[in-house]
């Protein structure tokens, strides 16, 4: 088999999927667009609405799946043959987080009518405002600003299908970056600090961090998961009218209030189970011996404390960091105690997440379907709507509260529980054995009561 006969199967496969599944979609949602382009209130003929929906919608579907192969060619070309498998896998995780973030802002778009009305400047820096210029130009509208925006949607369409085809044409030519993929490491050296603490913590550290650098599976699952989460924290300032309030325009300040309190815990709660989540799947189950064969007493613990890290710092750092300062704009100086309580509630989540933790991360199989889908969707969203409730009560109340007091007890009393939590946790990680094979709810747990 040729190298010209594998590159066209592989790219006419991409071309039949992307493909069947535009039109596929589109004939799905046809209906609909007859529904709105007919009846006695329609302002062209319903034949022409049609034809423009139809070349617009593939149009900018083509354009966005050119514009991916044409970011990916690019870093295909560029990249030193080495470090590809990383670079790709760090470019389609970091695709699918835009993705996933840019969704509240298109969602609002047809909300913002009044943008295209006025000829807002703004509609320039977004792709779905060109090609809809394409299709008011379709529809035989010759505005100015419309034809703008059909110019930078022919525009870019033009240049994305040209470095498409150009880095694409190299690829074939240099078919080893794709096919024959070299997972070796660069010969540099590395300069490293100087180990501090335990040397399995550092080693299990380097490992996760390894890991996350060149596995696309767990830097999907991980930011996936992140961006839903993001997304959501994203949706619900949008819903509160945050970007009216930072106008400069009126909003109610309680909805402004409760945003920035209630964001915090979606943030901790979702990042949290998107960092445990990649955590518990295997990178290679096959070698985790090992792992087997240096476990002992001494350093389980020392072992472990990489998952708690990793853990931590998604669901108390990374939150604390995102929300700290428009909590500081809304509330001022009072926003630190506002922190300081998603901290320690985040810090009560990582005992919650670690609460059965018993492996090395990306060391032990992983049997989805443990549980029922019915049975996970509800306890999620349980635990989600009773975290946000109470999260977002109480952080309101510390900050409209005229003194300190009370907020600062209740972050006493979470810390010293946080505290138990932690020892107790540990404690139990230096006396059970570490887990390799995942197991089912219904397996039998052998406890060694006896010492012999």
């Amino acid at each position: 088999i040729g190298r010209g006969l594998v590159f066209g199967a592989k790219l006419l496969a991409l071309a039949l999927f992307a493909g069947l599944f535009t039109l596929s979609s589109y004939v799905a949602i046809t209906p609909l667009a007859m529904l709105v382009s007919g009846g006695r209130w329609a302002l062209n003929p319903l034949p022409l609405s049609l034809l423009a929906f139809w070349v617009t919608s593939v149009s900018a579907s083509a354009f966005a799946l050119l514009a991916v192969a044409a970011m990916n060619g690019l870093l295909v070309t560029c990249t030193p043959r080495t470090h590809v498998p990383a670079a790709s896998a760090a470019l389609r995780s970091t695709l699918l987080g835009a993705l996933v973030l840019a969704l509240p802002f298109v969602f609002t778009l047809p909300a913002e009518d009044l943008m295209p009305a006025q000829h807002s400047p703004l509609l320039y820096l977004a792709p779905p405002a060109w090609f809809l210029g394409v299709e008011r130009v379709l529809l035989g509208h010759r505005d100015r600003y419309f034809l703008q925006l059909a110019r930078l949607a022919a525009l870019a369409f033009v240049s994305a299908a040209v470095i498409t085809a150009g880095s694409y044409f190299e690829v074939y030519r240099r078919f080893d970056r794709v096919m024959l993929r070299s997972f070796g490491l660069s010969r540099r050296r590395v300069r490293r600090r100087p180990v501090s603490g335990s040397p399995a913590r550092t080693a299990v550290r380097d490992f996760t961090a390894a890991t996350l650098r060149r596995s696309a599976l767990h830097q999907g699952v991980v930011i996936g998961l992140s961006a839903c989460g993001v997304a959501l924290a994203i949706n619900i300032l949008l819903r509160a009218g945050m970007l009216t309030w930072l106008r400069g325009m009126d909003v109610p300040r309680w909805e402004i209030l409760a945003a920035v309190t209630g964001t915090p815990f979606a943030l901790v709660i979702i990042l949290g189970i998107a960092a445990r989540a990649s955590l518990a799947l295997p990178i290679e189950p096959k070698a985790n011996w090992v792992f087997r064969m240096t476990e002992c007493d001494a350093i389980r613990g020392d072992e472990l404390r990489g998952a708690e890290r990793l853990v931590t710092q998604f669901a108390v750092l990374v939150p604390v960091a995102l929300t700290l300062p428009l909590q500081w704009m809304v509330a001022g100086p009072r926003a630190i105690i506002a922190s300081a309580m998603t901290g320690v509630f985040g810090l009560l989540w990582v005992e919650a997440l670690l609460r059965d933790w018993r492996r090395i991360p990306f060391t032990c199989s992983y049997m989805p379907g443990k549980h029922t889908v019915a049975q996970t969707f509800v306890a999620g969203l349980g635990i989600f709507l009773m975290v946000m409730t109470i999260g977002s009560a109480v952080e309101s109340a510390s900050i409209r509260a005229q003194r300190a007091t009370a907020g600062l007890v209740i972050i006493g009393v979470l810390s010293a529980a946080v505290v138990v939590l932690r020892r107790r946790r540990r404690r139990l990680w230096r006396e059970t054995p570490l887990m390799f094979d995942d197991e089912l709810p219904s397996d039998v747990q052998v406890f060694k009561l006896s010492a012999g």
